[in-house]
């Protein structure tokens, strides 16, 4: 029997895959206990999945730091406007942001640590957190964000560039240049060395570990072999668990009954909207853009004269928008059920969703904002298999346009059956799995 700990960035994504992980692996091996270290939100979540999982909870003065990331959530929507080396250069003051934080509460964490003594510990988080490597601990890394997070390569962009890997090279080298004088480097470099580690010298943005480490992305979409990477890397399409692996993990609680929080999904595409005129098309805008109703009800407004209907996932202020005729909607989706009913899905370029589309094969339209979500924005145009738009000059000529091409181009079609059929082997999540297994079984 071996201790697993998850260390996690506080965010959905973020908590999907490590989730995704521990229901796996007690699948596979049930004496193993499981471990999180959570805020508020994410111990209630934990509750209502199942008794296996234990959330430790930070104190309070800690949650309180780590929340401020998420407090001010204006400097996000500067973001959204803008472009080019401006929005790169943003990019990286945020995460270095992120960065001082993290190390604000590293006693909190230590602490939680030093007690559980854990035999392995898992990290899921956009920024390295050397108080997890410096333990003599072993651990791992997920990247659940767009893989060249994982590896600064000479011959592609740099992580949240959202440069081409086709066209750009002129601009990676200037990209590449700009790193030179952002702090987020200079301040990693002094945080390891406080924590007696010796710093990685490259630029990226995170440091794999020399046990396992596992990056979720399509096959078809990934930019490199993991071989490629430092330390051990495993490359997976996704972190979506089958049926029969979710059967067997609810039968291993027994009695408890896990609390399932439904959204609308299926049950809200009633046979009168359906038989509305057009595609069926799904807007989702992602968490952070959902925080600013202007911005949806921007986006309402060309979606009323586009001659599809739409359903519309509007976040926190849904009740504050006032849906067209042509629109169904909810604060929240379930996505995932709403994949095979819909012809096209406008959405955020956020990590885990673009997997999900990969996944089940849905032509896509991205209006990235931040974090990695350009870089997979320019990976659908890379690819042609889809169309990035931007914000700052989003019009309903763009937006109708693109539509129409996507939702009409064969090629994209054709395409988009290919990656699906190549995401549903998950063979190197299994395999990754099993390496966590041996690790656990060996303890220290």
């Amino acid at each position: 029997m071996g201790k697993l700990l998850f260390v996690f960035f506080f965010g959905q994504g973020h908590f999907n895959i490590c989730v995704s992980i521990a229901k796996k692996l007690l699948v596979q091996n049930p004496e193993h206990t499981i471990h999180f270290i959570v805020n508020g939100p994410f111990e209630k979540k934990i509750k209502k999945i199942s008794p296996l999982f234990q959330a430790i909870r930070l104190k309070q003065e800690d949650e309180d730091t780590i929340n401020q990331i998420h407090e001010n959530p204006d400097s996000f929507k500067e973001m959204f406007y803008y472009q080019g080396g401006e929005r790169y250069i943003a990019n990286m003051n945020i995460l270095d942001l992120v960065q001082q934080f993290y190390k604000k509460v590293e006693k909190g964490f230590d602490e939680i640590i030093h007690n559980l003594q854990p035999d392995f510990i898992l990290v899921d988080s956009i920024i390295s957190l050397p108080f997890t490597e410096n333990k003599n601990i072993p651990w791992g890394l997920i990247t659940s964000a767009n893989p060249l997070f994982c590896q600064d390569l000479d011959e592609l962009p740099p992580s949240m560039s959202g440069l081409s890997t086709i066209s750009d090279h002129e601009l990676i080298k200037e990209y590449k240049e700009l790193r030179t004088d952002l702090s987020l480097f200079k301040n990693r470099k002094d945080w390891y060395k406080e924590n007696n580690l010796v710093p990685f010298d490259n630029f990226s943005l995170i440091n794999g570990s020399d046990y396992i480490n596992l990056f979720t992305y399509p096959k078809y979409a990934n930019y490199y072999d993991p071989n490629e990477i430092v330390g051990k890397w495993f490359a997976a399409n996704h972190g979506i668990l089958d049926e029969m692996t979710e059967k067997k993990f609810q039968s291993l609680s027994k009695d408890f009954q896990q609390e399932i929080v439904k959204y609308p999904g299926a049950d809200l595409l009633t046979p009168e909207f359906l038989s509305k005129p057009g595609k069926l098309i799904l807007l989702s805008v992602g968490t952070v853009v959902s925080l600013f109703p202007d911005v949806i009800k921007n986006l309402l407004e060309y979606v009323k004269n586009i001659p599809h209907k739409f359903i519309v996932s509007g976040g926190v202020f849904f009740e504050q928008l006032t849906l067209p005729e042509n629109c169904i909607g909810a604060p929240y989706l379930d996505q995932k059920e709403l994949y095979s009913y819909v012809d096209l899905v406008i959405g955020h370029g956020g990590n885990n969703t673009f997997c999900e589309l990969f996944y089940y094969g849905v032509k896509m339209i991205l209006i990235p904002h931040f974090g990695d979500q350009p870089d997979n924005g320019k990976r659908v145009e890379d690819l042609k298999i889809g169309v990035q738009l931007d914000l700052i000059d989003l019009s309903l000529e763009k937006l109708s346009n693109a539509i129409n091409y996507v939702l009409y181009n064969e090629d994209i079609k054709e395409k988009m059956k290919i990656a699906s059929m190549m995401s549903k082997d998950n063979e190197n999540f299994d395999k990754f799995i099993n390496e966590l297994d041996m690790y656990l079984l060996k303890k220290k």
